[in-house]
């Protein structure tokens, strides 16, 4: 406890400010620090004209979140030994791919693990990595931005995009005359429409955007009613109502550029514990998907 309050104080270097985020005095939080100090036998911050680290807190800091990192993972452990396959485990996915993901997943896993909650966090692609990075998932299940060196990941999924379109733009999208239709694409902000956006540069099209939504079955909805073309995921094709092309219209068909294909993959912070059950979901996820 006593680190958590030295790496909060060394994060803010307001013992006001530190208090208060901690819930407690700040007569408790200077004491706390004052019997860090003493147990390790050295000066961590110097208090005057201002509160800042000395060369020892510098150093401290340096470790200290590890140590916590560690220790929680441990208490995950031992967790895991004493509640026999009991537990919570929160996973992260966005809206639109849960609805596809999740019931390939979950039934089988509730049946291997009937005592172990689940608790579900969705988002959009930047709340998903907020949601990892401040610990209040312990996965996410999202595309390819998590390859860098705090993550750990596996992979679930490769699949690619699809041209979704009526029988108004067929000839246009399948003669590649795309300057010719108007689309229906996600914001800017989105994986997918980066994806696209970067095959239009490359092959020198500028492309007439009628509609951009932070919805992609929105996309799709709009596309059936000949408002334009979209994109479409294959893992949402293989799982969607609008993959019955005599009841709604639409065709399907590959971008056609190994550049544009994407992968799905489970994420988590790199050196926590994944336990037996965790470890479980994940290979249910990659058998599965």
């Amino acid at each position: 406890m006593q680190l958590k309050y030295f790496l909060e104080a060394a994060d803010s270097l307001n013992i006001s400010r530190s208090a208060e985020k901690l819930f407690i005095s700040q007569q408790a939080l200077s004491s706390q620090i004052i019997k860090l100090e003493k147990s390790l036998g050295t000066t961590l911050f110097e208090r005057k004209p201002t509160l800042r680290l000395t060369y020892a807190g510098e150093r401290l800091y340096s470790v200290a979140k590890d140590i916590l990192q560690k220790q929680a993972a441990l208490a995950k452990e031992f967790e895991e030994i004493n509640l026999e396959e009991r537990g919570t485990i929160t996973i992260g996915i966005s809206f639109t791919r849960g609805r596809c993901f999740l019931p390939l997943v979950l039934p089988e896993f509730h049946e291997r693990f009937p005592n172990v909650e689940l608790k579900l966090k969705e988002g959009n692609s930047y709340q998903l990595k907020t949601y990892l990075d401040d610990g209040s998932v312990d996965f996410v299940i999202a595309a390819d931005q998590f390859a860098h060196r705090d993550y750990e990941t596996t992979l679930l999924l490769k699949e690619k995009l699809f041209w979704s379109y009526t029988e108004k733009f067929r000839s246009a999208v399948e003669q590649d005359r795309l300057e010719e239709v108007p689309f229906v694409l996600m914001t800017k902000d989105n994986r997918v429409r980066s994806i696209i956006d970067q095959y239009f540069e490359r092959r020198g099209i500028r492309p007439h955007v009628l509609i951009a939504t932070d919805n992609i079955e929105t996309a799709l909805s709009l596309a059936a009613k000949g408002m334009g073309v979209t994109v479409y995921l294959e893992m949402f094709l293989k799982n969607s109502p609008y993959a019955q092309q005599e009841s709604t219209g639409l065709h399907f068909r590959p971008v056609g550029d190994s550049a544009t294909d994407t992968v799905l993959v489970a994420a988590w912070k790199k050196g926590r514990y994944v336990n037996k059950f965790e470890k479980v979901f994940l290979e249910i996820c990659r058998k599965n998907v």
